[in-house]
């Protein structure tokens, strides 16, 4: 899955095998964890509601494709997940204004005694380190406890 949010339908037996969603987020400035608190995320960064949805089973991983970040920037990477309804079409006529995220996945610091690259200005090994030796690309849990719905993720 290609994207900084997606909406993900969360249904037990199904797979995402060969499900692949691609549409770009406008922008790729920094989002502060302050303004998906406050629940602006989705106005701060200006998206749009998608018409796209891929199913995605409780205990399931969604390998999640970063575009955009330097490579110079070291730090956390955290997933943001909300539920949007239980209803098909949910997330797609949600008002983006009034949801409310949780951090289903964050990772900082991996190992704070390693130079992260020659290179590098900040020292330790961080989340955005072991992204970029994956080709970008993020591997996300979601929480085998979860409950079933239409949810949306923002990375």
């Amino acid at each position: 899955m290609r994207r900084s949010a997606d909406h993900l339908l969360l249904q037990e037996g199904d797979s995402l095998n060969d499900i692949q969603l691609d549409a770009t987020m406008p922008g790729s400035g920094f989002a502060p964890s302050s303004t998906i608190a406050s629940r602006r995320c989705s106005k701060f960064i200006n998206v749009t509601n998608e018409l796209v949805h891929a199913p995605v089973p409780a205990g399931d991983t969604i390998d999640l494709q970063w575009q955009g970040w330097p490579k110079s920037h070291h730090g956390a990477v955290i997933t943001y997940l909300t539920f949007c309804g239980s209803d098909a079409g949910s997330c797609e006529s949600i008002n983006k204004t009034k949801l409310a995220f949780f951090a289903i996945d964050k990772v900082g610091i991996d190992d704070p005694n390693a130079n992260a690259t020659s290179s590098a200005t900040a020292w330790g090994i961080w989340a955005s380190d072991i992204l970029f030796r994956n080709n970008a690309t993020w591997v996300m849990r979601i929480a085998p406890t979860i409950t079933p719905g239409y949810r949306c993720a923002v990375c």
